[in-house]
């Protein structure tokens, strides 16, 4: 690792008082960081720490728990096996029930992680493991078993594979007999309520030809939870997993919205979602839907004409006011921007107090610089709005190497293991007034414990520096760690002399395009 070490003389040289200044509200109320937002998509990368496995995507739409294949759709030939969702599950445990489940959970139990499970909304899971489903064979078929939510009977201690029929229940109740309850040391945290559903005609045609309608979602949304919560009340339910914007706003497509929308005055299909559980856990006495769940990919031309620039002020998107989108998704729906308040705005009107996690996330080009940068920006954006849990699903596959992973692998270091020994930013967040936010963020937080402060810096400039002075809320702190990575010194974490503390000051020369993680402590 190389050290970026700056004279003394060039660095800070200027008086504090002229400096731009940045106001961190140490004395408001803070906002609680979850520490589930640093988060996967089934177990990529183990050698990064993640706190949060999710086993999910279009393949895990069709799996069929009893027998472990799974169908992939158009992503490869329609064809069934032992597919994407097995793919890290020992050949040896291919007839076990639940195999592909019980490895992923395994793995997370392993890491100290907290896992996640997509479960079957579509209405079919794969039957057999014999190749490309063709046309002639669209559900229902051979090649289909049904999927409901809730078995007539009891639950068997081995599943029926003939019965043609698989339950949503059964497979949450076989999990909880093997692990016990979400409450447990050893249980499995919550449920996703299926995948992207707005593109199950695309992903899954031969399955689900059709528009997914958007009361059909809400009706089996509603009776999965209904029937995964009486099994297991302490599990957290997941929903509705959609790929982006499009389809926050309706369903993509679905042919019942227009009617819906006019009907109720929803703003968009997030509204009705949401309006539909409220009215769902109302009736039921509890609690049936915990956590909205999303889908979002920094893209729609916001890379390709903007390029660098516009990947790094991308997180802005999330949170700023003043920034405008720079896809055509902020020209066409401009109002809808930044998401996150949006999203809370809805979530305030029709169900208070359900969190909010983003089950697939990516800044895009992971393995570049301006990836692994805007990536840490993108997770100190999930703290400072409170959001739930968030896994980053890595766009290339699992099979990068050390060096090519480097940039993002560093993102997640810097919040989750900054110092080698697992230290972490901070559990409190606070609020942070930044004079120029297209040229550095700051993300703040104190660490309950110990009481350190921790400040997690993003530089976005490329071709110069930038300093600044941000405020300390009181004297006699001194700065006890400072790493990062960046454009001026290398790819990995390593040392970074870029502060020094004048009184109740903090200067700062911050490098072109790097994310530094600063400690303070007295």
């Amino acid at each position: 690792m190389l050290t970026l070490a700056v004279a003394a003389t060039t660095l800070l040289a200027s008086q504090a008082s002229n400096l731009p200044s940045v106001q961190i509200d140490w004395t408001g109320q803070p906002v609680p960081i979850s520490a589930l937002i640093y988060g996967a998509n089934d177990s990529q990368y183990h050698h990064i720490k993640w706190s949060m496995f999710r086993l999910g995507g279009n393949a895990a739409t069709t799996y069929n728990w009893e027998n472990n294949f799974d169908n992939a759709g158009s992503d490869w030939k329609q064809s069934s096996g032992y597919g994407w969702t097995m793919r890290h599950t020992p050949v040896a445990n291919r007839s076990v029930p639940a195999a592909a489940i019980i490895n992923h959970h395994e793995t997370a139990l392993q890491m100290g992680a907290r896992s996640i499970v997509q479960v079957n909304l579509m209405g079919y899971v794969a039957a057999d493991g014999d190749g490309s489903v063709l046309e002639s064979e669209k559900a229902p078929s051979k090649r289909w078993v049904a999927v409901k939510p809730k078995k007539p009977g009891p639950f068997a201690t081995k599943p029926d594979l003939s019965d043609g029929v698989v339950y949503i229940d059964e497979m949450v109740h076989h999990l909880v007999q093997k692990y016990g309850p979400a409450s447990s040391s050893r249980g499995i945290y919550g449920y996703s309520l299926d995948n992207e559903p707005g593109l199950w005609h695309h992903t899954h045609p031969y399955a689900h030809p059709e528009k997914t309608g958007a009361k059909e979602l809400v009706e089996k949304s509603i009776a999965a939870a209904i029937a995964i919560k009486a099994v297991d009340p302490t599990a957290k339910i997941h929903g509705f997993a959609p790929f982006g914007v499009h389809e926050y706003m309706a369903l993509t497509g679905a042919p019942d919205w227009p009617e819906i929308q006019k009907q109720n005055g929803y703003a968009w299909y997030i509204d009705y979602y949401l309006d539909e559980f409220a009215k769902a856990s109302k009736r039921e006495g509890k609690r049936l839907l915990d956590t909205l769940d999303l889908h979002f990919y920094v893209g729609g031309g916001v890379i390709e004409e903007g390029g660098i620039d516009a990947q790094l002020q991308s997180p802005r998107a999330m949170w700023d006011r003043s920034y405008t989108e720079q896809s055509w998704l902020g020209e066409v729906h401009p109002t809808f921007f930044p998401l996150i308040p949006r999203i809370k705005k809805s979530i305030t009107k029709y169900f208070p107090k359900t969190e909010l996690a983003f089950s697939e996330w990516n800044t895009e080009r992971p393995t570049t610089l301006t990836g692994g940068v805007s990536t840490a920006d993108m997770l100190g954006v999930f703290g400072q709005e409170g959001v739930h849990s968030a896994m980053w699903w890595s766009l290339l596959g699992e099979n990068l190497t050390p060096a090519q992973l480097a940039p993002s692998k560093s993102a997640f270091e810097l919040f989750r293991n900054f110092d080698g020994k697992g230290g972490s930013f901070g559990d409190l967040g606070y609020s942070v007034k930044n004079p120029d936010a297209k040229a550095l963020s700051i993300h703040a937080s104190k660490n309950s414990a110990t009481g350190n402060l921790h400040l997690i810096m993003i530089g976005k400039r490329r071709h110069v520096p930038i300093k600044f002075q941000v405020a300390l809320p009181e004297t006699g702190l001194k700065v006890i760690s400072s790493v990062g990575f960046g454009q001026t010194f290398t790819n990995s974490l390593g040392p970074v002399k870029c502060a020094k503390v004048d009184g109740k000051w903090l200067e700062v020369e911050l490098p072109k395009q790097c994310a530094v993680h600063l400690v303070l402590s007295k």
